[in-house]
């Protein structure tokens, strides 16, 4: 009984931890397509990480310092509609 408990959480654990990664693939794929060459998929990229909100703050803070202009404004953009949310 013990050893199933303990494979419970370690299996509801590590499912967090891949989720995580996942989420954190995600977001950096966002991030990157925030300098696309393609409108569409830059304004699709901004809505995916407006979608997942807070936890791409540090990805967005980052690429707000990129020497891609429009990276950069983009990012700086969501990081204030974040700021503006209650």
């Amino acid at each position: 009984m013990k050893i199933a408990l303990i494979s419970g959480i370690l299996f509801a654990g590590l499912g967090a931890y891949l989720q995580d990664e996942d989420q954190a693939k995600r977001i950096a794929q966002f991030v990157e397509q925030l300098s696309s060459d393609d409108f569409e998929e830059r304004e699709k990229a901004s809505a995916e990480l407006k979608k997942i909100g807070s936890d791409a703050i540090p990805a967005l803070q980052e690429a707000a310092k990129s020497e891609d202009p429009e990276t950069r404004m983009r990012a700086e953009s969501l990081l204030e509609s974040f700021k503006k949310k209650p």
